[in-house]
C-alpha cells in the first residue's frame, strides 16, 4: 500500500541521514515539504472561511448579530473573523483546491455545500456539530502545518550550512 506524502514527510525518518544527502536531493524535499504546506493552507482557508460563516450564523442566532447572513456577507468576504491569512472569499471558493486526497475526503464528509446551502433550515445541534468538526480538522491541519515549518526549517539550515561551508571566504 502506497503511503500518502504527508505521512512520508511528516515520518521521523523523512529527516535521518540530512547530511550524507545531496544538495539536490535536499531541494527536492524542501520543494515537497513546500507544495505540502501550500495545499495545507489553502484547505485552512477555506475551513476558516466556512468557519466564519457558521460562527456569523451561531451569533445571529444568540441575538449577537441581528444581519442577516446576505447583509453581513460583504463584511464576511472582506475580511473575516477566522484570523486566517487571505480574504474570506479565496476561502469560501474551492474550485481550484490543489489535490491533498486525504483533506479533500475529511473535508467534504465534514463540511460539503449542502451545509451552506441549507444554512438557514440547519437546527442550533446540526449548526454546532458543523463548527466542532470544521475546527477539529482545522486544528489538524494547522498542526501539520506546524510540523512541516519544522522540517522545512532543518532543511534549510542544512542546505545553508553547505553553502557557508563551501563558501572560499
Amino acid at each position: 500500500m502506497m503511503r500518502r506524502r504527508i505521512d512520508v514527510v511528516l515520518d521521523p525518518e523523512y529527516l535521518d541521514a540530512l547530511d550524507a544527502r545531496s544538495l539536490e536531493e535536499l531541494g527536492d524535499m524542501r520543494h515537497e515539504v513546500d507544495d505540502l504546506e501550500n495545499e495545507l493552507s489553502f484547505y485552512r482557508r477555506v475551513l476558516h472561511g466556512r468557519l466564519d460563516v457558521l460562527r456569523f450564523e451561531q451569533r445571529r442566532r444568540n441575538g449577537e448579530d441581528s444581519r442577516s447572513i446576505i447583509e453581513a456577507l460583504p463584511e464576511l468576504l472582506a475580511s473575516g473573523t477566522g484570523g486566517g491569512n487571505g480574504n474570506a472569499l479565496d476561502r469560501l471558493h474551492a474550485d481550484f483546491a490543489p489535490e491533498l486526497p486525504e483533506v479533500e475526503r475529511r473535508f467534504a464528509r465534514v463540511m460539503d455545500d449542502d451545509v451552506l446551502t441549507r444554512l438557514p433550515e440547519l437546527g442550533d445541534d446540526e449548526l454546532s456539530l458543523a463548527l466542532e468538526e470544521l475546527g477539529a480538522l482545522e486544528e489538524q491541519i494547522s498542526g501539520q502545518r506546524s510540523a512541516l515549518h519544522g522540517i522545512h526549517d532543518a532543511l534549510v539550515t542544512e542546505i545553508a550550512g553547505r553553502h557557508v561551508a563551501s563558501d572560499p571566504a
